[in-house]
């Protein structure tokens, strides 16, 4: 779950359609549109500290809202009314600066259930611990995946993991490479024929790419590269990995292979794999990259759903309408 920053604020998934509720809330964007009766409406993007949602004020301008003071990256109060309409639907009927509150943009901003460096620590000691001494002069391949994200650590731990669906948040790629590692350590222990060290430097390094893939703000906001649109995250950790390891004396047969993981973790090539897998570690790193997409997904929905429902569409890539249990 995503961690909850702001103590003692109301959250849109805590909110009840048809009632109306005093929110504090950060304005990340806003754009002006007509509706169909002719009449302007803007629509705004709101964070509440664990979600991202937008919200319509009608008969208003952006003109207007930009002479109250609020430009992005305000700190708002809002009256909020919820109604449904393809699950809950937000209408502002009143927003002004926030002038006491005493919260900063820090407050609003999306992040991981798990303080950073604790994320960090914990995946640099499960690949230091992968490391099996073959009796070769070659350097370990987990001194690799070390050195890569220790240079990388800014960006790797500030930057979203997607533009959307899944982990797209401030330090959503830290997690999702956090929890993945964690599984594909355990997973190991399970499946002793798997080499560990590879695995566990394949999952660390999966999505490496996407420092180079994405530009993601201080909000956590990701949009998308020239290196994302040329060459995509695969092939930009591939080539991370190549030139980090160039000239140094590591196995080619270990880094051949690592660079296969990084280039199949996707399992086919209509969902962006450059190659299918072909050796068990590349299956391994694949499935347990879709089972935390899935998870993540079906976690960012429950935390609007009420128990006992279901979504009234189909998210995307679920392949099914989601059911929240009622005992949660």
């Amino acid at each position: 779950m995503i961690q909850k920053s702001i103590q003692n604020t109301l959250k849109f998934s805590e909110t009840v359609v048809g009632d109306s509720y005093n929110m504090i809330l950060l304005v990340t964007n806003y754009t002006e549109g007509t509706a169909k009766n002719g009449y302007p409406f803007v629509t705004f993007t709101f964070m509440d500290g664990t979600s991202v949602s937008d919200a319509k004020m009608f008969n208003t301008t952006a003109e207007q809202v930009e002479a109250m003071g609020i430009i992005p990256v305000s700190i708002v109060d809002v009256n909020i009314e919820v109604s449904e309409y393809a699950g809950k639907s937000y209408n502002v009927k009143d927003i002004a600066i926030n002038l006491n509150s005493g919260l900063s943009i820090n407050d609003f901003i999306v992040h991981a259930p798990i303080e950073e460096d604790i994320m960090f620590a914990e995946i640099v000691s499960i690949l230091r611990s992968a490391h099996t001494d073959n009796g070769t002069n070659y350097l370990p391949l987990s001194n690799l995946a070390i050195e890569i994200i220790e240079r990388a650590r800014d960006a790797f731990t500030k930057s979203s993991a997607a533009l959307m669906v899944h982990h797209n948040y401030r330090g959503g790629l830290l997690y999702h490479t956090y929890r993945m590692v964690k599984a594909a350590n355990t997973l190991a222990e399970i499946y002793s024929n798997l080499n560990k060290e590879l695995l566990v430097c394949g999952t660390a390094l999966h999505d490496i790419g996407k420092i180079m893939e994405y530009k993601t703000s201080e909000l956590g906001e990701a949009e998308m590269t020239d290196y994302g649109v040329l060459y995509g995250h695969p092939f930009c950790g591939s080539l991370i990995v190549k030139c980090m390891s160039a000239k140094k004396n590591y196995n080619p047969e270990e880094i051949k292979l690592l660079v296969h993981i990084l280039l199949s973790h996707h399992g086919r090539n209509e969902y962006g794999a450059v190659v299918a897998p072909a050796i068990p570690e590349a299956f391994a790193v694949h499935h347990i990259d879709n089972m935390d997409a899935k998870i993540a997904q079906c976690e960012k929905y429950y935390e609007e759903m009420d128990s006992g429902t279901i979504t009234d569409r189909r998210p995307f890539a679920l392949g099914n309408r989601l059911y929240k249990p009622k005992y949660l």
